[in-house]
């Protein structure tokens, strides 16, 4: 199967196999899309979707709960972290922010990739239970992320890493702009991983025209979220969920960008990418070829897909596990 591209002149994508039978699927399950439903509709859907194709992975080690103080969150911010046994004196923290649109989705949602990402790069992730809109519109996701990064950095011990163990940001998709901002926000982040990111409010970027009707989201389904997102035009372009929109990128932490080749955000990855190498960011992007916006978090069915998307994320965080920048910390 391909799907055509009138804003590319005609340009024809091949869908990979694992594209084609997640869309079959999720037609039939009543799943694809979402700008004509409900808050509640959008959840469950989000949540059918994770109990469908994300997979069920072994993990050995600990997995605990903890609550991140914060003024803004009665009784603070939840997270999961993911402690593997064979982890080493010096275990990167990885702290991860699920997708959603900033509107659906949960750390629980993303239990099969930190699950693998522990396992196989040997570290701890932190898996981050961020306020969504519409009951906590912006900027309360990003107020959230800080804090924990903050958190994570300063209680490495409690999580089971070392003094001297490195911190990282990483996320998908709504996430990935959270991980994203953070970076811009906090010093002394070791790298960032960002798996589909949406990065521009704009949404003026070739890609939304090539993939405005799907074929997994759609540019109708991404203006309703942003609606339920932000109140106002003036927090639609703030820079804070504009980062491909910061004035600034030197000194960012060392970047993984994962785009999906058939995602109407693609070009978010392609623009940050140039940008941040612009300044001399060391950066590594990466394309999935024929993949859908979802393929990263759902390894149950994007075996292949995310299989070879997870080993670059598994490597990248092995290569950025050495000593920490403890400015962090200030």
């Amino acid at each position: 199967m391909s799907v055509s591209s009138p804003e590319a002149n005609g340009k024809e994508y091949k869908l990979h196999k694992e594209t084609e039978s997640f869309i079959s699927a999720i037609k039939d399950n009543g799943s694809s899309g979402h700008a004509n439903q409900t808050i509640e509709d959008i959840r469950n859907a989000s949540e059918r979707l994770v109990e469908m194709f994300g997979g069920d992975v072994f993990f050995d080690g600990k997995i605990k709960e903890f609550r991140v103080p914060s003024l803004a969150c009665e009784g603070g911010i939840p997270v999961t972290a993911y402690i593997p046994k064979d982890r080493g004196p010096k275990p990167s923290v990885f702290v991860f922010f699920h997708g959603g649109a900033f509107i659906a989705s949960s750390r629980q949602a993303a239990d099969s990739i930190c699950k693998i990402f522990s396992r196989e790069a040997k570290c701890i992730t932190v898996s981050v239970g961020y306020r969504l809109a519409p009951e906590h519109k912006f900027p309360a996701c990003y107020d959230d992320a800080v804090s924990a990064v903050r958190w994570a950095a300063m209680n490495k011990g409690l999580l089971g890493a070392s003094n001297d163990s490195t911190v990282g940001v990483g996320g998908q998709s709504a996430g990935a702009n959270i991980a994203a901002t953070v970076c811009h926000e906090l010093p002394g982040i070791s790298y960032q991983i960002l798996a589909c990111p949406k990065l521009d409010m704009k949404m003026d970027l070739k890609s939304y025209g090539e993939f405005e009707d799907g074929p997994i989201i759609t540019r109708q389904s991404l203006e309703k979220s942003m609606s339920l997102f932000v109140d106002n035009e003036e927090d639609m372009s703030n820079v804070r969920c504009n980062p491909l929109h910061r004035p600034n990128f030197e000194g960012l932490p060392p970047a993984l960008i994962i785009a999906a080749e058939c995602d109407p955000i693609r070009d978010d990855a392609y623009e940050y990418s140039k940008k941040l190498k612009a300044a001399k960011v060391k950066t590594t992007l990466i394309v999935s070829k024929g993949a859908c916006h979802l393929f990263f978090g759902l390894p149950g069915h994007f075996k292949e897909s995310s299989e070879k998307a997870h080993l670059r994320v598994i490597d990248f965080i092995k290569n950025h596990s050495g000593r920490a920048n403890l400015s962090l910390l200030t």
